[in-house]
């Protein structure tokens, strides 16, 4: 595809078995790069078609897209839909690499069902490095799920570096914690806190109260 990207794209734009998917990343797909899977869930149920206005100026055509709602993969079930999307596409454009999606699939999965689903938001993040880095090598397959073991560990072991919440301090040698127990004081409230997915706990730098009332014993959804 790659020797002659337009011609593929349009004969991609007339066939008639081709599967569903933004037409702004039928480009990324053919040429094996990274592909947004929050693009899909955006445009699943769009109003409106994911192509840009066209304007003739002289001899130049400009291409101009309108900003639209930004709706982002954040639970199993998105992933899911999204997923299986981008894996039609790609199964259409390249039929060989079946097994390889599958196994991908199948280990995100895996993951998913292993922990709680008040972290799954890790694991999303995950699946997007995972991804970019697959997008970046030649070399590897999305069923080489050994050799991602250490981006794997970066964002979901306890100790990776983008798990752990800010830099490590050293004990108190008195025997106490340098850390304060009391939240610090901030007068934001904190709206992952609200939505169910705040992980910092007493760390948060926001303070955990009900975006309507304020009150500190329950959430918005329960006010």
């Amino acid at each position: 595809y790659s020797l002659d990207v337009k011609e593929a794209l349009r004969l991609l734009s007339v066939s008639l078995s081709k599967p569903s998917l933004p037409e702004t990343l039928w480009k990324d797909v053919l040429l094996d790069r990274f592909v947004d899977l929050d693009v899909i869930v955006a445009n699943r149920f769009a109003t409106e078609p994911d192509e840009p206005q066209s304007f003739l100026i002289g001899e130049h055509q400009l291409e101009i897209r309108r900003p639209k709602v930004v709706l982002r993969v954040s639970t199993h079930g998105e992933w899911i839909l999204a997923f299986r999307t981008y894996e039609r596409a790609i199964n259409f454009a390249f039929k060989y690499r079946r097994d390889e999606l599958e196994t991908y699939a199948n280990y995100i999965q895996d993951l998913f069902a292993s922990w709680h689903p008040s972290l799954h938001l890790k694991i999303i993040n995950y699946d997007r490095a995972a991804r970019n880095l697959i997008a970046q090598s030649h070399s590897l397959l999305f069923s080489d799920t050994q050799r991602l073991r250490a981006c794997e560990n970066a964002h979901l072991s306890a100790g990776g570096v983008f798990s752990v919440s800010g830099p490590s301090q050293r004990p108190d040698p008195r025997g106490k914690d340098k850390r304060s127990s009391k939240r610090p004081e901030n007068s934001d409230i904190c709206r992952n806190y609200n939505n169910g997915r705040c992980e910092r706990g007493r760390d948060c730098r926001y303070k955990h109260a009900c975006l309507g009332c304020k009150g500190t014993t329950h959430v918005v959804k329960d006010c």
